[in-house]
C-alpha cells in the first residue's frame, strides 16, 4: 500500500508472510518456521535542489529475527536510504 502526501512525498507499507516449509537439499535438512514481515518506505522531493528525492527503506521494521532458509544466519531489520537524482529532460 502507498499513500500520497503533499509536496511530492509518499509513505508505503508492505506485509510479506512466508509459511513454514520442509527443506532436504543436500547437507540443508530441516524445517523453515513461519514468518511475517512489515516493511516500511518514505520517498520525498526536496525542493531545494529539483530532480533530488530521499527514500528511506525499512525492511522488518519489528525486528523480527527469521531464517529464510535452512542453515542460513537469522535476519532483522535493515534501513537502507538512497538519494536519487533525475536528470532535467532537454
Amino acid at each position: 500500500m502507498d499513500y500520497g502526501l503533499p509536496r511530492s512525498s509518499t509513505v508505503g507499507a508492505t506485509v510479506h508472510y512466508t509459511g513454514a516449509f520442509p527443506v532436504r537439499f543436500g547437507p540443508y535438512t530441516g524445517a523453515v518456521d513461519d514468518y511475517t514481515l512489515l516493511d516500511v518506505r518514505l520517498r520525498s522531493s526536496l525542493p531545494a535542489v529539483p530532480g533530488l528525492s530521499v527514500n528511506v527503506t525499512a525492511q522488518n521494521v519489528l525486528g523480527t529475527d527469521h531464517r529464510e532458509f535452512v542453515g542460513s544466519p537469522a535476519l532483522g531489520r535493515m534501513v537502507v536510504a538512497r538519494l536519487t537524482y533525475e536528470l532535467p529532460s532537454p
